[in-house]
């Protein structure tokens, strides 16, 4: 990575385990040049997709995450996640 000049990475991953496990490996990231930036992910399975903005179950889940945080600290935004009809943003999540 140092040789292409990456600097950070975005991190998210389905469930947000794998998001946790990198941010945990902090030192040796540190160690490489590179800072681990980790997001939410607000889906727990494929199934997930169509269905997260009116699944209230995932909006506690991301709460959740969010106050637990990673092990490098708070994480810092929600991704990646999809809006396959526009309208479906206006709704409460």
């Amino acid at each position: 990575m140092q040789r292409n000049g990456v600097r950070a990475v975005l991190a998210n991953s389905r469930p947000n385990d794998g998001t946790r496990a990198l941010a945990e490996a902090g030192a040796a990231t540190a160690q490489g040049g590179v800072t681990v930036v980790p997001f939410v992910r607000l889906y727990r399975d494929r199934a997930d997709y169509d269905n997260w903005f009116r699944d209230d179950t995932i909006y506690q889940m991301v709460q959740a995450e969010l106050a637990r945080g990673t092990p490098a600290g708070p994480y810092q935004g929600l991704g990646e996640f999809h809006l396959y009809d526009s309208a479906n943003a206006n709704g409460p999540v």
